[in-house]
């Protein structure tokens, strides 16, 4: 059966190595895959000989005049399938440098018309093993790295967090191209963007091919591209803390106000109680606004999750005085480190309690195809 018959194979390239990507392309479109649409990504004029090569086998080809990144290119394969090819059930992903081998994009297509035959649009990633001797130890670090960084703030397990290899139903499709991104980083936005609004993602083991022990071939940046792309995995954390620390300041400058200047040098001490409350309210309240409009992006009803974060935030409490008691007990009666370590360690938990229960988003349903527009061709 040939499964690629009902997908687009989208192949984003810059300067492709004819010995490679040639030979990938001319087997590919052998196979008879809905169509293989090949981004020319500003390779410049040296290569424009391989690119009118590939089109004459068949392919596809998008041109942007200057180079924009991976992920622009990406986008753009992306948006022709779905405004171009409509009939199709969806696009696979692949990178043009040899590390994808056709039998790898048919599993990948095999599983995505199993997945849509059940009924489940799933996304499918093509996932590589990372313990053999021939994987670079960058890639093997880098990746090992990512996959233990997602576990632990997005609490899904990805194997292979930079795979190029990827199956998209064509409503997902046409929902991705809207994500942010240029670069290499628009993959792992994408990656994220599909564990946040929790749409089922599915992987299958592929091939581990690297060229040499460098994979000198890829234009990826190890040092500049890596630390883009973990700021990018981290960010929504890194924004929780800073809304953290805004409410923070809220709570703090309301107390000031109702103490210094509504109930005055004659306050008592149910003064200090009533400021103290209303304080923790209004920085709460805050908080919560914060926390599910910038934070966690979530669209759903207010009120239901107002419900959740307010169970959670008594929780917290509780737990805050309960494990700071056991925690000083323990270290021998350090009060102030039982409370510090107490605490992280609920913030993280708190984190992530809000991630994925409080403003949990629910999978979208399948979308239809935007409407056609222009694409510049070759």
């Amino acid at each position: 059966m040939n499964y690629l018959s009902s997908y687009a194979v989208v192949v984003p390239s810059l300067h492709p190595v004819r010995k490679h990507f040639l030979p990938f392309l001319e087997e590919l479109v052998r196979k008879s895959p809905g169509a293989v649409v090949v981004i020319d990504d500003g390779s410049g004029e040296e290569y424009r000989p391989i690119f009118a090569q590939a089109e004459s086998l068949g392919c596809i080809v998008l041109t942007h005049p200057e180079n924009k990144g991976k992920g622009r290119a990406l986008k753009t394969g992306l948006r022709h399938c779905v405004d171009q090819l409509p009939h199709l059930s969806g696009v696979i992903t692949a990178d043009s440098d040899g590390q994808h081998a056709v039998d790898d994009i048919e599993r990948v297509a095999a599983e995505l018309d199993r997945l849509a035959g059940a009924g489940t649009p799933a996304v499918v990633l093509g996932s590589r093993t990372f313990d053999a001797a021939d994987v670079p130890p960058r890639s093997r670090m880098g990746n090992t790295m990512t996959t233990s960084v997602i576990k632990a703030l997005f609490g899904r397990r990805v194997s292979d967090t930079q795979t190029g290899l990827r199956g998209l139903p064509l409503g997902v499709a046409a929902r991705a191209v809207d994500i942010k991104g240029e670069k290499f980083d628009y993959e792992m936005n994408q990656l994220i963007w599909l564990i946040t609004i929790r749409h089922q993602v599915v992987e299958v083991p592929i091939r581990t091919i690297y060229h040499d022990t460098d994979n000198s071939i890829s234009h990826f940046r190890p040092i500049r591209d890596s630390l883009w792309i973990y700021f990018l995995i981290l960010r929504q954390f890194l924004v929780f803390i800073g809304v953290s620390a805004a409410s923070a300041i809220i709570d703090l400058a309301a107390y000031y106000v109702l103490i210094d200047f509504v109930f005055g040098p004659g306050r008592t001490t149910a003064h200090v109680a009533v400021a103290v409350a209303l304080a923790r309210v209004l920085s709460s309240v805050v908080n919560f606004v914060l926390n599910r409009t910038v934070v966690f992006h979530d669209p759903s009803a207010a009120v239901p999750a107002a419900r959740r974060y307010y169970l959670l935030a008594v929780v917290i409490m509780i737990a805050s005085s309960a494990g700071t008691a056991v925690l000083s007990v323990l270290s021998g009666g350090h009060d102030m480190w039982a409370k510090i370590v107490c605490d992280v360690v609920l913030f993280c938990a708190s984190y992530a309690a809000q991630q994925r229960w409080v403003f949990a988003k629910t999978p979208p349903a399948a979308t239809a195809a935007r409407p056609a527009v222009s694409m510049r061709r070759r």
